[in-house]
């Protein structure tokens, strides 16, 4: 890792993803070990050692600490009590370098205003990645779980929709593909349908509730014109 490279692109990324304060003291104190380490793609510090480089109590550095993992800032493996925790500390210049576009640019903002979606080649990572955000380790791991547990169709299917609706989390993809799952959807063209259905009965609804108030509201005049 190039420090000064990575510390710029934290900056670059905050403007995207803020993080609390606690959590940018941590990142900054477990890159400092990792320099000490000489960039070790893996390396064990003491918790205690890492509280006092951040000035953070115990519950603030745990808070702290899933919060990085959270936004994909780091990964964390606990060894047991007895044992030093293991970090690695993700390459976010490497990750930025790996972007096509510059998610900050005007072209892309106006492209998801408009919500015209991007055919990405190499499956729903790279679909999220073009469409939806920075492609983090965590949302990486998430994605590739759905897709074990569903198919890369059903996955990429769940993005198009969100990003249609202008949803722009994998949380959203991941509500979908829950009730897809608990319908024993297995196929695009079942998951089509079951949305179509969706989508007939919220209108259906909408139109009743709508029947409702305007009798409702006719009754209401009626009662007040008997009522003078």
């Amino acid at each position: 890792m190039n420090y000064i490279k990575e510390i710029n692109a934290f900056y670059k990324k905050l403007e995207q993803t803020p993080l609390s304060g606690s959590a940018i003291s941590l990142w900054h104190a477990l890159m400092s070990v990792n320099n000490q380490c000489d960039w070790k793609e893996e390396f064990t510090v003491a918790s205690w050692v890492v509280r006092a480089k951040a000035g953070l109590s115990e519950g603030t550095f745990k808070r702290a600490r899933n919060e990085l993992k959270e936004h994909g800032y780091l990964i964390h493996r606990p060894r047991g009590s007895r044992l030093s925790a293991a970090y690695q500390m993700v390459s976010l210049q490497a990750i930025m370098d790996l972007n096509v576009y510059d998610k900050t640019s005007p072209l892309v903002k106006q492209k998801k205003k408009q919500k015209q979606i991007v055919v990405a080649e190499g499956g729903p990572h790279s679909f999220y990645e073009q469409n939806m955000g920075m492609l983090t380790p965590f949302i990486a791991e998430s994605i590739t779980k759905w897709c074990e547990e569903m198919s890369d169709e059903l996955v990429l299917e769940s993005m198009k929709i969100a990003v249609k609706q202008n949803k722009l989390l994998f949380q959203y993809c991941e509500g979908i593909l829950k009730q897809w799952e608990k319908r024993g959807v297995k196929t695009v063209e079942a998951a089509n349908m079951l949305e179509s259905e969706k989508g007939s009965t919220r209108r259906s609804k909408k139109a009743a509730n709508q029947s409702i108030f305007d009798k409702l509201r006719a009754e209401g005049d009626k009662w007040i014109t008997e009522k003078r």
